[in-house]
This record gives structure tokens, sequence and C-alpha cells, in this order.
């Protein structure tokens, strides 16, 4: 026994170490898979435009799920009806809250269509349709009306990163192409802008 004592030693020190990594693995086990993790309340923050119950609802599916189990993939497949939805990101806090924040879409050109007007964001994707043009929101003109021209494309970066309250001052905007942008103020006043840099 005297021979062997540094065996045994070493092998209770093994035992020890075992025992306390398979303890970790099952308190980390329980406390990710148990429903002691689960999802009980799915919060939505940065929504003014979507229709908050109709991403609720989209999302509801995560309720009962783990907090560590809900995956970037399956909010994405969630969200993607949703067009109004630029960018999202996820936030879990323990125990049962799972945060979404998203983006919106701006809309930064009108163009005329049906008798009201369908408002486009920088990307040209269709954000609303409204009876009266917003403020903040000027009406397309030539080429600045089309989203599939660089004028288009110039027009909307420029207004996007314009200040809203000088945005409100502009009625119309028109280019021919990406490096004439012009806009009309509300006072009449015409201002040739060019293209979308320095802005």
């Amino acid at each position: 026994r005297r021979f062997t004592r540094h065996l045994r030693r070493r092998r209770r020190q093994w035992l020890i170490a075992g025992g306390a990594v398979l303890a970790l693995a099952l308190f980390v086990a329980i406390g990710v898979l148990s429903p002691l993790t689960a999802v009980r309340e799915v919060r939505l923050v940065g929504a003014s435009q979507v229709n908050v119950e109709d991403i609720q609802t989209a999302l509801s599916r995560f309720e009962g799920v783990p907090l560590a189990l809900v995956q970037e993939g399956d909010v994405h497949r969630a969200l993607e009806p949703f067009p109004l939805i630029q960018r999202y990101s996820i936030e879990r806090i323990p125990p049962h809250t799972l945060v979404v924040r998203i983006e919106e879409r701006d809309a930064v050109i009108a163009v005329e269509a049906d008798g009201g007007f369908d408002l486009l964001d920088p990307a040209g994707v269709l954000v609303a349709t409204a009876a009266e043009r917003p403020l903040g929101v000027p009406l397309g003109g030539s080429a600045a009306a089309n989203p599939s021209t660089p004028a288009f494309d110039a027009a909307g970066k420029v207004i996007r990163d314009l200040p809203q309250d000088i945005r409100e001052l502009l009625a119309s905007v028109s280019a021919t192409s990406a490096q004439d942008v012009t806009f009309t103020l509300t006072t009449g006043t015409e201002v040739i802008w060019g293209e979308a840099v320095e802005t």
C-alpha cells in the first residue's frame, strides 16, 4: 500500500476532476436545455411603421424554446415576410426574455401612383402608399422617380443623409444622372446639389 499510494492519489485526483467536469456539463445542459430558461417574453424594440401584432405573432414560435437555442437564422425566417424591416438584432436576457431590435426602412422619395404616392426607400423598396405626400419625402421627378436608375440611387442617398429639419424643406427632387441631383424647396428655391458625395 505504501508503494501504490501515489497511484491511488493520482486516481482519486482523476476521479475528482472527472466528477467536476461531469457536474459542470450537467449544470450547463440543465440550464440551457431545460424549461427553466425557456422564452416566456418576446420584446420588440424599434417598431413604428410595421404592424407590431403581426410581428409578435411571427415571433411567438420561439415561446417555450430555451434562450440558448434561439438561432439567428430562425429569427431571420420569421421576419422575412416583413419588407419594412431593413435590419434587426437579437438579445437574450436570462432567464426568459428575447429582445428583437429592428430598424425600419425610411421613405426618402415619393412617386405619383394611382392618385396617391408610392413612398420608396433609398434602395427603391416600397415602404408605404399615401394619399398625400408626407413632409420630408420629396416628390421624385425625371430619372429620380425611377428606382432602377443611378439618378434615383444618388438622390435617395443624398436625402437619406440629410438632417430631418432640412429634409422637411424639400418639395421635390430631380436628376438625369447620378451627378446632377437637384432639389426644389418648399419656398420655390432651386438647389443644384450635384452627386451623392460628401453630403
